[in-house]
């Protein structure tokens, strides 16, 4: 028997507030509701094209919130435009940056998330700025 993995479980995120948390997962970042096993008692799962991406769980409120294992979480985006006026429209705070990476421009939104989890919104130049894909020119001189 293999021992190997067989597709991405999601990620879980703890906190003391559960509404508050899927109410900026699902605004903010615009994942949505869906199904969440009965035995989950009272966490949320949120999807990303029907994928489960997060589980999010509650912990009692005397608790602090524990996500310190996940140190961040990167999701590939298109459109900066749309996305700096999402964050500003919801009020969420974003610090941008760029890198050249592999021969194109690479853009960067780093938010934080209600439980302080570091979320990076990458957005790869060709998919932002009209540049045409390098690996474009690839095929085309292969």
């Amino acid at each position: 028997m293999d021992d190997k993995l067989g597709s991405f479980g999601g990620f879980i995120i703890c906190t003391n507030n559960l509404k508050g948390s899927i109410d900026w997962w699902t605004k903010v970042i615009g994942l949505v509701k869906g199904y969440t096993p009965p035995t989950e008692l009272h966490s949320q799962w949120l999807y990303i094209d029907k994928i489960p991406l997060l589980q999010v769980y509650p912990v009692p409120s005397k608790d602090e919130p524990w996500n310190t294992v996940i140190g961040g979480i990167n999701l590939n985006c298109v459109n900066l435009s749309h996305w700096v006026s999402k964050l500003s429209k919801y009020g969420v705070e974003y610090k941008y940056s760029t890198q050249a990476l592999g021969g194109f421009g690479i853009q960067r939104l780093q938010i934080l998330d209600p439980n302080m989890l570091t979320i990076n919104l990458i957005f790869v130049g060709y998919d932002n700025d009209k540049i045409k894909d390098p690996r474009l020119e690839l095929e085309d001189n292969g």
